[in-house]
């Protein structure tokens, strides 16, 4: 159900938007540690035809297409990519290149049906051939918990995703409503050879509603949000099994989050905003997240930030119940993780020539998922961590602008990573 950044095109007209932090209060399970929203160019903002192929090391090609335009209150916008490379060796004292071939194509479209109405569609289509190599888990041998070279083996994953949205804007668009449906398709296979050896398929329906309402004209304006979200996910074991052990039907998890949210400006120097989720599951315990954020610009360019909040990460179906002969078996009694953090920085901008700031921020997060080997088959599985980690750190950036051609950027992180009685990592 993860979305294949390897298919995704490398769009220069596309818009890149990230919200650090705990945002499980506006997203749900999936935005424990943060959200990245890619948003490619429409056809009316880019029109035209482009073309882009690149070649280098490691038997490395790639090629992208794309073609947009628009016409009266309708915009399109297509794109088609190709990535092959032979890949390096990933195994411990190997030969083997362990490379992939991914192909990609994308459909945006755009109608402006009325004047306070936005109809949009978006597919999308991607597909990999990926070689892999196997851990070797024969008691006694030398490379024993290590991957070992595998020839033969590899892995094929297919995905459709697609999404309709409709925007509607009442009073001169202070209240805005959009209904979302979307669809993530997934298929997975892995082969040893031509033999399949493992595989699952799964699909996640979503139909969100949300509905803002913005009050206020001068220099305080407020805006209040409410949403809604249904989501159901499937999903199928395929991997063949001829001893019966693998469970070969559909399971489904449901979930309904409820969003209330709340945002206040005051001028152009302050702002603040405060989020709250439940989520009522039919797999897991219900879950509420929480977010809240201020920020203070002086008239000297300086300006102070703060933020806190919490999030949940449900497991995925293949943790739940994945199965690999001899590798792998899923644990279907996992807990979902759970994250509570805060941030608090400073910025000052000195004109528009340079801008410098640093951010404290600090994490805790419990009930974490990770690979176990336990006795006596020692075949991995996931299980949930009896103690926290724990990040702290501090974050620096400096951005400057000599001329209108030039930018430089400059950023350092110190990053202090603990696990409860494990070692540190600095």
């Amino acid at each position: 159900g993860e979305y294949d950044f390897g298919t995704l095109i490398a769009d220069p007209d596309a818009r890149v938007e990230v919200l650090r932090g705990q945002q499980s209060s506006l997203y749900g399970s999936d935005a424990i540690g943060g959200v990245i929203q890619y948003i490619t160019a429409s056809g009316r903002e880019t029109p035209g035809v482009s073309l882009r192929a690149e070649g280098g090391s490691f038997d490395t090609a790639s090629a992208a297409a794309r073609v947009g335009g628009s016409s009266g209150t309708f915009d399109y916008a297509a794109t088609g990519s190709f990535y092959h490379t032979g890949g390096t060796p990933t195994a411990f004292g190997g030969t083997r290149d362990v490379g992939s071939d991914s192909v990609g194509a994308s459909l945006k479209l755009n109608w402006q049906a009325a004047e306070n109405l936005k109809l949009s569609a978006v597919g999308r289509y991607s597909y990999t051939d990926a070689d892999y190599n196997n851990t070797d888990y024969t008691p006694g041998s030398p490379t024993f918990g290590y991957l070992i070279d595998s020839p033969g083996v590899r892995t094929r994953n297919r995905a459709f995703y697609g999404l309709l949205r409709a925007q509607l804007g009442l009073l001169d668009d202070r209240w805005v409503s959009t209904l979302t449906g979307q669809i993530a398709d997934t298929k997975r296979n892995d082969f040893d050879h031509d033999d399949r050896t493992s595989g699952d398929k799964g699909t996640r329906y979503k139909a969100s509603f949300d509905s803002s309402f913005r009050i206020g004209e001068g220099a305080v304006k407020h805006k209040l949000t409410v949403a809604t979200d249904v989501e159901r996910e499937d999903y199928q074991n395929t991997s063949p099994d001829p001893f019966g052990f693998v469970f070969t039907g559909k399971r489904h998890t449901d979930n309904v989050g409820l969003i209330g949210q709340y945002d206040l400006s005051v001028g152009d120097n302050f702002t603040a905003g405060a989020s709250i989720r439940h989520d009522f599951n039919n797999r897991f315990a219900d879950a509420t997240t929480y977010r809240a954020q201020a920020s203070y610009r002086f008239d000297s360019g300086t300006r102070l930030h703060a933020a806190i909040g919490s999030g949940v990460k449900n497991p995925g179906f293949y943790e739940l119940y994945g199965y690999s002969d001899g590798r792998y078996i899923g644990n279907p009694n996992l807990k979902p993780e759970k994250s509570e953090g805060w941030e608090a920085g400073v910025e000052q901008a000195f004109g528009a020539i340079a801008t410098i700031g640093a951010t404290w921020f600090d994490n805790r997060l419990k009930d974490e998922i990770y690979t176990a080997y336990p006795a006596p088959a020692y075949v991995a599985t996931p299980a949930n961590r009896s103690t926290k980690s724990k990040q702290q750190g501090i974050e620096t950036y400096a951005s400057i602008r000599p001329s209108p051609q030039w930018r430089i950027d400059a950023a350092y992180t110190w990053l202090h990573a603990r696990e409860d009685g494990l070692a540190e990592v600095r």
